[in-house]
């Protein structure tokens, strides 16, 4: 699955008067995982290492949901999760180590035409499955030139999907 995880940093309540951070340091990241958790794990070493900011297995571990309202009432979007960073202290010339929340906005993208093409390649295998002519039809010529239909004809979902389709519509 893919993640799009939009991520919002401010700083702790405690210290938004003394330090700042820009909202939006961090840049949107497009995760592949399989879970939510796997993709958390992912997004914790990449702002490690593009964006310096350290989130703790704990801290992951410890997220608190973050929530919109909506219409119907509110609905969970991501987690809040407590990072840190070193912040340049320019009047003791030194770095200081800040605890600052991440509000992480998670989304699952979706192809819509992926979505369309599994829909018609499904009804080509059903369409397909009530007509035995055509399934030893497709069987017939699968066995001669699969690589090369595949190859040529069915070597994008689309196609696939497409290719299925007329092999399922043939009159026999």
């Amino acid at each position: 699955m893919k993640y799009l995880i939009n991520t919002t940093t401010t700083m702790k309540p405690y210290n938004n008067k003394n330090w700042w951070i820009d909202g939006e340091i961090i840049t949107p990241k497009t995760i592949e995982a399989e879970t939510i958790t796997e993709a958390l794990k992912k997004y914790q070493k990449n702002v490690l290492e593009k964006h310096y900011i350290s989130i703790s297995d704990n801290a992951i571990k410890q997220k608190q949901p973050m929530y919109i309202d909506t219409v119907n009432g509110a609905i969970q979007t991501g987690f809040v999760i407590t990072g840190k960073t070193e912040f340049e202290d320019r009047e003791n010339y030194k770095w200081s180590t800040q605890y600052i929340d991440l509000w992480i906005d998670i989304q699952i993208v979706k192809n819509p035409f992926l979505e369309q093409n599994a829909k018609i390649f499904v009804n080509a295998i059903k369409t397909i499955a009530l007509k035995p002519d055509n399934l030893d039809n497709l069987e017939c010529y699968l066995s001669y030139h699969f690589t090369e239909w595949l190859e040529k004809f069915a070597n994008t979902p689309g196609k696939l999907a497409g290719e299925l389709k007329n092999f399922a519509e043939m009159e026999i």
